[in-house]
């Protein structure tokens, strides 16, 4: 059973509804990642033994993910080419950054945002960042988030890559490619995900035709 104590108002869903949409002023060229990611994050919470409230409430945490972002310069975030090493640790730096816009709000929603934004690239094995940390130091809501966060992004078309099909994303995420690790996932998000990989076709499919 997946529980989230956290309680979602009005007030927090208004409040979380400003920021995405001051994200999204900046930053056009993902302005729906974190409401896609939110969604898919709904389904799987739920399929995982969350309440509808609990499941709702992690939806609203999980658009803010990304916020730290807007601390980033757009030409480095959507940069046609490869990043040096420099530029890729000046990225990575988005996840603290988020955590620290969010933290300060002192109040269990946010503590929950501010969670998931700081350990939103961890990994399962270890490999993540920005601690390295795996395992049980990783909260299972942000292993959700996460493993919602690789699905949109894989599937995403972006200034410098094309989209990929529900299918191939499938294969990468349950068999590994040579920069997916299926160790990256927590087994249980895994498993989920699999019992209900067709309606996350259907639901990401609408939010995109939605969109466009």
């Amino acid at each position: 059973m997946l529980d989230i104590d956290a309680k979602l108002s009005p007030e927090f869903e208004k409040a979380v509804e400003c920021l995405v949409r001051t994200h999204e002023a900046v930053d056009k060229y993902t302005a729906c990642h974190g409401s896609f990611v939110g969604v898919l994050v709904e389904v799987l919470a739920t399929t995982m033994g969350a309440s509808n409230q609990g499941a709702r409430t992690l939806n609203y945490a999980s658009r803010l993910h990304d916020i730290g972002k807007i601390s980033l310069e757009q030409n480095l975030l959507h940069a046609p080419r490869a990043l040096s090493i420099e530029e890729r640790n000046q990225v990575k730096g988005h996840s603290l950054e988020g955590a620290n816009i969010l933290k300060p709000n002192n109040t269990p929603f946010f503590d929950l945002a501010a969670d998931i934004a700081a350990t939103h690239h961890e990994y399962a094995d270890g490999s993540g960042y920005p601690y390295g940390l795996s395992g049980e130091q990783i909260s299972l809501a942000a292993k959700i988030v996460t493993f919602c966060d690789v699905y949109e992004a894989l599937r995403a078309r972006r200034s410098y890559k094309e989209g990929m099909s529900h299918s191939k994303v499938v294969t990468i995420l349950t068999k590994g490619d040579d920069r997916v690790s299926t160790k990256m996932f927590d087994i249980r998000v895994l498993q989920a995900f699999v019992k209900i990989e067709k309606f996350f076709e259907e639901m990401y499919d609408d939010m995109t035709h939605t969109h466009h």
